[in-house]
């Protein structure tokens, strides 16, 4: 395909009214001829606000007569995976916003219709295309790191729930970007231990495939309006890297710098939505429909960190430590 990609896009919500639908005007190659959501007023403002010249009510008739290329779907978890099933059987392209399903089994389900029907099936894990995961993921796959060592995970958030089942929804929804992160960076994961302190915050040990271990921490007791994130690798090679809230990097080997990256904030030379990976992730999903190559997040991609959220939900429910491979 050499001409603009056709999109269409499900939901109007707050997340991809803030964070996807300001992307769309700033994309290459794609033309987004309508958007549909349930509450058609709320299409309406947000389609208004961002060029996109139609909306409807009932998404079935925005397919129907819009006939896009692909489509980009931003509703809940729930939906994401039935959706996308729905999609690529009707002849779409999919790009969902993740997580791509509330189970590895719905999951896999997924990529199994993808493999039947050859369509692009795409999640939106924005963390593997912010330029500052970019940078450690090429870190990690240099000839300096060596083999991959240990992998640590700290991530903050205010979570009002009271119960498992609270603590549950909150790593689906929230923390699952980070386990989308550690596998992709470090591959399977082979077995599990994860604990709770009530309510709801969570720490995660895990052993990997290619005998690295890590550690993930989720304590709920701080705020939503200062999230705090790091991520830090170790290799044999005697590297050291660690990414602070998506979008700084830096990297050592023994105690010389090697690789780095931050954003130029003070002179507003940079967007916050290409730097925490909003635009770079649906580039490429146009691009991966344009040239039909699977792109960097592909539905069968994300299993490892599906596998992985699979387990340290399993762990919290029984308490025991949980075989990956068991799960599948």
């Amino acid at each position: 395909m050499t001409d603009k990609v056709k999109l269409c896009m499900i939901g109007a919500g707050g997340h991809s009214s803030r964070n996807i639908y300001p992307c769309f005007p700033v994309l290459k190659n794609v033309e987004v001829s309508a958007n549909a959501d349930l509450n058609l007023e709320r299409a309406k403002d947000v389609a208004v606000k961002n060029g996109i010249p139609r909306s409807y009510g009932d998404y079935h008739e925005m397919l129907d007569k819009e006939k896009p290329d692909g489509v980009v779907v931003c509703v809940g978890p729930d939906f994401h995976a039935k959706c996308a099933i729905e999609l690529m059987r009707a002849g779409f392209h999919v790009c969902t916003e993740k997580p791509p399903a509330v189970s590895l089994k719905q999951c896999l389900e997924v990529v199994n219709v993808q493999k039947q029907t050859g369509k692009i099936c795409m999640t939106a894990f924005k963390k593997r295309f912010a330029p500052a995961g970019v940078k450690l993921k090429q870190v990690v796959e240099s000839a300096d790191f060596g083999k991959a060592s240990t992998i640590s995970v700290f991530r903050t958030r205010d979570n009002k729930g009271k119960n498992l089942d609270d603590c549950l929804k909150y790593i689906l929804d929230s923390g699952i970007h980070m386990f989308d992160l550690v596998a992709w960076l470090f591959g399977p994961a082979v077995s599990v231990q994860a604990i709770r302190n009530e309510p709801t915050s969570v720490a995660v040990l895990a052993n990997f495939a290619n005998g690295a271990v890590g550690t993930m921490l989720f304590p709920t007791t701080l705020s939503n309006q200062r999230i705090w994130e790091e991520i830090t690798v170790t290799g044999s090679g005697g590297v050291f890297a660690r990414m602070e809230n998506s979008t700084e990097m830096m990297a050592f080997k023994k105690e010389q710098p090697i690789a780095a990256y931050k954003p130029e904030w003070c002179f507003a030379s940079c967007d916050s939505s290409a730097e925490m990976g909003f635009i770079p992730e649906l580039q490429a999903f146009v691009e991966a429909v344009r040239s039909g190559n699977k792109p960097e997040s592909s539905v069968e991609s994300v299993v490892p960190g599906m596998a992985l959220l699979e387990a340290t939900m399993e762990s919290l429910r029984s308490g025991k430590n949980v075989s990956v491979e068991g799960l599948k």
